[in-house]
């Protein structure tokens, strides 16, 4: 992990784990479908080994969870924010709409 960091929460969705970072970043890996790794990439694709992922625009992330079956991981923000990414097309971004994806929507704060 970059810097020392160390891992602070866990989190698992479909095929996919995500960790927070003590610095307030976040890594995953896995299956991505649609963005949901964070990792900018709207198609179908696999990453093996966790990844740091380039958060700074949201601020420091405190909290990560990802639900069951979900392609729409969620992250809150130092600021109190939520944000999700990935699978819009069952609405677990706030938003629906199936040509939606690989969007990070704030839908709190």
């Amino acid at each position: 992990m970059p810097n020392g960091a160390t891992v602070i929460q866990l989190a698992s969705g479909e095929r996919a784990g995500f960790v927070l970072l003590s610095n307030g970043s976040l890594a995953s890996w896995g299956y991505s479908q649609k963005g949901s790794l964070l990792n900018g990439i709207a198609t179908t694709i696999t990453e093996y080994g966790p990844r740091v992922r380039d958060t700074t625009s949201l601020g420091p992330i405190t909290r990560i969870a990802s639900f069951g079956r979900s392609k729409t991981p969620h992250v809150v923000t130092a600021s109190g924010r939520v944000y999700a990414w990935g699978d819009a097309s069952t609405g677990g971004l706030g938003i629906i709409g199936n040509n939606i994806n690989n969007v990070r929507h704030q839908f709190f704060g």
